[in-house]
């Protein structure tokens, strides 16, 4: 018996289905795999952090984007939902639809159990071939915790964690900070059995 091919889809096929789409899916090399849902504390983090930065960009030439703006990766042939996306200058985008942005400058993800080795490593490596793309920082929901990562040289990256409520995290790309209390603020931990 034969075995079960998966379709392979075009990325123009994949706009097509995902833009009248009831829920968001994300696209590699011609595969469409179904986007999950987000828990309370992630919706807060995120909130907390488009917030923050929204308004320390205010007055700047530079957009921040929540987790509906697609972003489309050429060379990798991706198309994902981050969930929180800054450009600054003039937003570029994969066609006249204006929803897949290809120009990222940072891109800031919240970890969950189900996504967090993803995130880590095969979406960070996906993300460093875009050419405009030059910081990474991933967020914890469970614990106060934040890596932020940063482009020093073609293939050269610095790492920061930070582990303390307190700090504050000095976000390279845009020249801002944000104090870990506002990213965490009404976040709930859950309390180990």
């Amino acid at each position: 018996m034969p075995t079960k091919t998966k379709p392979f889809y075009t990325p123009d096929e994949y706009l097509a289905m995902e833009r009248i789409a009831e829920a968001k899916s994300e696209y590699y090399k011609g595969e469409i795999f179904a986007f999950a849902g987000a828990s309370i504390n992630h919706n807060r983090i995120s909130s907390n952090v488009i917030s923050e930065l929204n308004f320390a960009l205010k007055n700047r030439n530079c957009s921040v984007l929540g987790s509906d703006m697609r972003v489309w990766i050429d060379d990798q042939q991706l198309f994902t939902y981050p969930d929180v996306t800054v450009v600054c200058d003039k937003p570029q985008f994969y066609d006249k639809q204006k929803d897949s942005l290809i120009n990222p400058v940072l891109i800031i993800e919240v970890l969950s159990k189900s996504t967090q080795e993803y995130d880590k490593e095969g979406k960070f490596r996906l993300y460093r071939s875009l050419p405009s793309f030059r910081e990474y920082v991933l967020i914890d929901q469970y614990s106060v915790y934040v890596e932020q990562f940063w482009k020093i040289a073609k293939d050269e990256w610095h790492l920061k964690v930070y582990d303390d409520l307190n700090s504050r995290m000095a976000l390279k790309t845009v020249d801002e900070q944000i104090a870990l209390a506002d990213i965490y603020h009404k976040v709930e931990f859950e309390i180990p059995k």
